[in-house]
């Protein structure tokens, strides 16, 4: 109720968490990039129960071992993210990063290339 905090006539950024889900197929990913553009969107499911369908991902909180569990799982209508990896693979400071030495020049297949992240003996 604080006249110079008021925002409850300013609704710019629901309507465009709103418009964003509204324009998502139904069970879509949509990737975020930080707070500004995740809660809104967050806000529009939680409390207004719009596309509830759609999984918000938030990258910037897609390097942390709880975060990625999160996404592991159902929420609201929307399927768990198809995550291949078992929490004991990303835990903690497990893959903070991954060094590839090539010992040749070819592309990878991604199957191929997660399966090398995913063991750390190589």
């Amino acid at each position: 109720g604080w006249d110079d905090h008021n925002r409850s006539k300013r609704t710019m950024s629901r309507d465009f968490a709103v418009n964003y889900l509204n324009s998502c197929a139904k069970n879509a990913i949509l990737f975020t990039n930080g707070d500004n553009d995740t809660f809104p969107l967050w806000y529009a499911q939680e409390i207004e129960k719009i596309r509830t369908d759609v999984k918000i991902v938030n990258t910037s909180l897609f390097m942390t071992d709880w975060y990625i569990d999160q996404m592991k799982t159902k929420t609201y209508e929307s399927d768990p993210l198809p995550i291949s990896f078992t929490h004991g693979q990303y835990v903690g400071d497990k893959l903070d990063y991954v060094v590839h030495i090539p010992k040749v020049e070819s592309r990878w297949d991604i199957k191929d290339f997660l399966t090398f992240i995913k063991n750390p003996n190589g």
